[in-house]
């Protein structure tokens, strides 16, 4: 994260900045990687996570093509910035609709980690271990 980004959150000091997450534990170590960037920036500064349920949480029933929305798992973050519940919120940048909601932007971008896949294959070592014609599977 930028120096200029934490300066700018420097009006909520010494307030703790609560920072929005779900409460998954991918987004759990997301949102602590970027309390550790604001911590590097301004190591005085505190923080304390707000889990957010969204609906892609709560409606586990559906598959997330069902909803018939945008924003399943990032609409209620923006929701709790938006209503003062969260000073921030940290989500994946690959699931963050384009534009930004009205009244809210995307202040600072984490680096971005090794973006090579991984293989989860049982018995199988390789690509070419997979009998011709199979077919693999991705997702983010």
């Amino acid at each position: 994260m930028a120096p200029e980004c934490a300066s700018a959150l420097s009006h909520l000091w010494p307030k703790p900045i609560r920072v929005a997450t779900r409460g998954t534990p991918l987004a759990k170590v997301q949102a602590g990687l970027a309390i550790g960037a604001l911590k590097r920036a301004r190591p005085s500064v505190e923080c304390e996570l707000v889990i957010v349920h969204t609906k892609g949480d709560l409606d586990t029933d559906r598959p997330i093509s069902a909803l018939a929305e945008r924003g399943v798992f990032t609409k209620s973050l923006q929701t709790a910035v938006v209503e003062g519940r969260a000073d921030l919120a940290v989500h994946s940048y690959k699931d963050v609709p384009t534009p930004p909601a009205p009244g809210l932007t995307a202040a600072a971008v984490l680096a971005r980690g090794d973006p090579r896949e991984a293989l989860v294959a049982g018995p199988l070592q390789s690509l070419g271990d997979f009998a011709a014609g199979a077919r693999i599977g991705t997702s983010s």
